[in-house]
């Protein structure tokens, strides 16, 4: 369960003396923090779980005495047991909170009622057979809380699509958007003009859009091709990094500032500035655009998103400068220790 904001926001607050200065919430009314998503910290689990196998009933999970779909459970459930039946009752399932590595129970018999898991918080509830052996069912993420603290929470654009992985970031939380490339997740409309997006990524394969703000107005994009993009009207700012920037199957923190230039249009990798190809050079200027803010996605498109994980994204009102790019990548890197090299 999530440790309450106002607690959560003095423990951020101390981290800029051990981080030096790292934390986002430190530079909060500096650099205009607008959202702030962290899988180690704020998931809401959708109530019904992610089927898969041969025609699986419904599934779905409820808040147990005490707990809360805003946890850090990685449900995975599978059937165990067809040997006295298929039907409610007879059929048996084992399950998993960290994903199917390991599993907490095993022969537990189908139940109606919400049965609760343990000490997680939650409770699950199955509807009638037939059950298959092959019948799979995993917890997915229906939110990402903005820790900002301006309840921009960002909301599955398709449901029970991107599973919660507790470990899947070098042993730390993210989402795990596999490799369809067809979903992610929408902010409610952000005001902005001059801005600076940072995401804890791993790209995969063909690793598309990994943030966009205004769909193609304002993009990080993990592919070949252009790998930032900032437009005001017909006006746009395009520079290509290297190809593999992103989609190198490698854990880093990629960040993107833009003040109203084209030689203000930077793009970082681990807190350094990126050598990059100029592909349109403009000066887009600094006029605001109020739209959602696509994690994973370009929300107005469906084709060409995410392949990888996401841990971790910062989306603020102003340019960041180099430095401060440098300290919170080192936050994002202190906190996730041994994830990022």
């Amino acid at each position: 369960m999530r440790t309450g904001l106002a607690l959560e926001l003095a423990l951020d607050l101390g981290t800029q003396f051990a981080f030096g200065r790292s934390s986002p919430l430190f530079y909060k009314s500096q650099y205009d923090l607008r959202f702030w998503g962290r899988t180690n910290r704020g998931i809401t689990l959708d109530p019904t779980l992610r089927a898969t196998g041969t025609t699986p009933p419904v599934a779905t999970i409820s808040a147990a005495a005490g707990g809360s779909l805003t946890c850090q459970v990685g449900l995975h459930v599978e059937i165990d047991n067809v040997g006295a039946g298929t039907g409610l009752g007879q059929a048996t399932y084992k399950w998993s909170s960290n994903n199917g590595t390991s599993y907490v129970a095993t022969g537990v018999t189908t139940a109606a009622g919400p049965t609760a898991l343990g000490t997680t918080g939650l409770a699950i509830a199955f509807a009638a057979g037939p059950y298959n052996i092959n019948n799979k069912w995993d917890a997915t993420a229906a939110t990402i809380v903005d820790w900002s603290g301006l309840g921009n929470h960002a909301t599955a654009l398709i449901a029970r699509q991107v599973p919660f992985s507790l470990a899947g970031f070098g042993g730390y939380p993210c989402l795990d958007f596999g490799t369809a490339r067809t979903f992610g997740y929408s902010t409610p409309a952000i005001v902005l003009g001059v801005q600076s997006l940072i995401v804890a990524v791993r790209g995969d394969g063909n690793c598309g859009y990994v943030l966009t703000h205004g769909g193609d107005d304002n993009y990080v994009f993990g592919n070949a091709g252009s790998s930032i993009r900032a437009n005001r009207g017909a006006t746009a700012s395009q520079k290509a990094v290297s190809a593999t920037w992103i989609r190198d199957g490698v854990r880093k923190v990629v960040g993107v500032s833009f003040n109203g230039t084209h030689a203000t249009h930077l793009a970082y990798v681990n807190g350094v500035d990126q050598a990059a190809t100029t592909l349109t050079n403009a000066d887009p200027g600094v006029g605001t655009i109020s739209a959602a803010l696509g994690i994973g996605c370009n929300p107005s498109s469906f084709s060409l998103g995410t392949a990888g994980v996401i841990h971790e994204v910062m989306a603020f009102g102003k340019a960041i400068p180099a430095d401060v790019h440098l300290a919170l990548s080192n936050g994002i890197k202190a906190r996730a220790s041994g994830a990022i090299v």
